[in-house]
């Protein structure tokens, strides 16, 4: 159980880089961390000078409308147990 808890933590602490490019994507696609914490970290440290780096926080917010329709979902099939 506690790879599934504090493993992404211990991930999070290196940069997302020396994992590979496929991860790299991975955490960029389908689940947007790159977006919020690698690609905005880039720009501050002068590593990358493209605005859309200084805004990728904002592209993630395209993954907010699925995760929502998808919790709503989520809560019209859910059943109580009752207790």
């Amino acid at each position: 159980m506690n790879i599934l808890t504090y493993g992404g933590r211990e991930h999070g602490r290196y940069p997302y880089s020396i994992y590979g490019d496929r991860v790299l994507k991975f955490l960029t696609y389908v689940i947007p961390l790159a977006l919020v914490q690698y690609y905005p970290l880039l720009y501050l440290l002068g590593r990358e000078t493209g605005a859309a780096y200084m805004l990728a926080p904002l592209a993630s917010l395209l993954f907010l409308a699925p995760c929502f329709l998808f919790f709503k979902f989520g809560l019209r099939r859910y059943k109580s147990t009752g207790s």
